[in-house]
């Protein structure tokens, strides 16, 4: 039965529509120790695609017409598992093998033949295997990657011990069911950003001319007393901290672009129904900040908050008006906040089954990127500048004005 995808999932599933834009997967390769088998790694792979709803999506639709999706039912679901057998070549070569897996997913993806997620079980020798993997951004966010990487150890190893692997619950369906705007509550949102798409015009009108380049990066970390006394001076509850960087940010921007600006807000915190459940619930959104009304300060706060809450609508309108303007290659500032307060959920079985994370090398198309971390201890900023938009001296300036320095 299909069913209607979440507002982040939109998001992303426009971006691809995009001409030159494919899909957006996380990499990862698994290494196991020697008693565990090929069939063993099939056996936890099996466990978690017939456990996590989310690993069997199929996705239809369009931007104009709107997405759907739909859960493949296990015993119909065609398992994409590949078996690669390099136990002839170098560590070196074989490391190389892996990340060019990896990479080939980033640059091209058969959504027909493999859905959201590709397996490939790659043989080092008689007693090496390694799992290299991607899954799809649009059916998976960065908190469901800790439950999925968790359960897969756990599965392949429970499988290697001779037992039958013990899935957690998964409400796929019903979560999405309870994130879903109700028509009255649809109706509220068309009225609260009713003056915001109206504003798209100046917004799309002035900006800048971004062309793909090098990103510089920049990182800091507050800690100790710093990072308690923005905790304590900024507004309560989650919200505080991320509006306070977004002010931040949008003040640093003011400076390059025109009254109007349109920023890509992405929200990684989850709500504690959904703490473990395996999908794609962070909150992407762009939102229009006019610098024309003296009291654009004030609405960052109240936009975070409709962010997280009822986001479907603006997300939805603001992305159809900018595909109408034939804006190219989305040349707005991202601001990413994680909430990485909780305490972690790392299984001890990860220095069991290490895993490597894969980032492909990429050129920026963005003009800046902001990303900010609450660990709960301190927050992890981290800066990426288009390194054709801005100097080495323009660049610093922007990280001491978003880092407080």
């Amino acid at each position: 039965m299909k069913f209607p995808v979440l507002a982040g999932q939109a998001d992303l599933l426009m971006w691809q529509e995009k001409a030159e834009h494919s899909s957006s997967p996380f990499g990862f390769a698994m290494k196991f120790p020697p008693h565990v088998r090929p069939e063993h790694i099939v056996s936890g792979i099996q466990a978690i695609v017939r456990g996590f709803a989310a690993l069997r999506l199929r996705f239809s639709g369009s931007a104009s017409q709107g997405y759907l999706q739909e859960i493949d039912p296990y015993d119909r679901h065609q398992l994409s598992v590949e078996f690669h057998d390099v136990s002839d070549a170098t560590a070196d070569r074989q490391a190389r093998y892996a990340r060019s897996i990896l990479y080939k997913d980033t640059v091209e993806w058969d959504w027909d033949r493999r859905g959201v997620y590709n397996f490939v079980v790659v043989k080092g020798s008689v007693s090496k295997y390694q799992l290299v993997f991607s899954l799809q951004h649009v059916a998976i966010d960065r908190l469901s990657i800790v439950l999925v990487l968790n359960a897969l150890r756990s599965s392949v190893l429970t499988a290697a011990q001779g037992e039958d692997p013990v899935m957690p619950p998964d409400r796929y369906e019903a979560a999405v069911g309870g994130v879903l705007l109700t028509p009255a509550a649809e109706t509220a949102a068309r009225r609260h950003w009713e003056r915001e798409f109206d504003l798209p015009g100046d917004a799309f009108g002035g900006h800048l001319a971004v062309p793909p380049a090098r990103p510089r990066t920049h990182k800091a970390i507050l800690a100790g007393e710093p990072y308690v006394e923005l905790k304590r001076t900024a507004a309560s509850g989650a919200w505080g901290p991320s509006a306070m960087f977004l002010d931040r940010l949008v003040s640093a921007w003011r400076g390059h672009q025109p009254r109007t600006t349109l920023i890509d807000v992405v929200y990684t915190i989850r709500s504690e129904g959904l703490a473990n459940q395996v999908g794609m619930f962070s909150t992407i959104r762009p939102i229009i900040i006019d610098f024309g009304v003296r009291t654009w300060r004030d609405r960052i706060a109240g936009q975070l908050i409709r962010t997280a809450a009822h986001q479907q609508i603006d997300s939805r309108e603001l992305r159809n008006l900018e595909l109408r303007q034939g804006i190219p290659k989305r040349p707005f500032p991202v601001f990413n906040y994680i909430d990485a307060s909780r305490p972690s959920s790392r299984s001890r079985q990860a220095d069991v089954v290490p895993t490597e994370r894969f980032n492909a090398p990429y050129a920026l198309a963005r003009p800046i990127s902001l990303q900010i971390s609450d660990t709960g201890e301190a927050f992890n900023i981290t800066l990426e500048t288009n390194s054709a938009a801005f100097s080495v001296e323009e660049s610093a300036h922007l990280f001491s004005q978003l880092a407080g320095q």
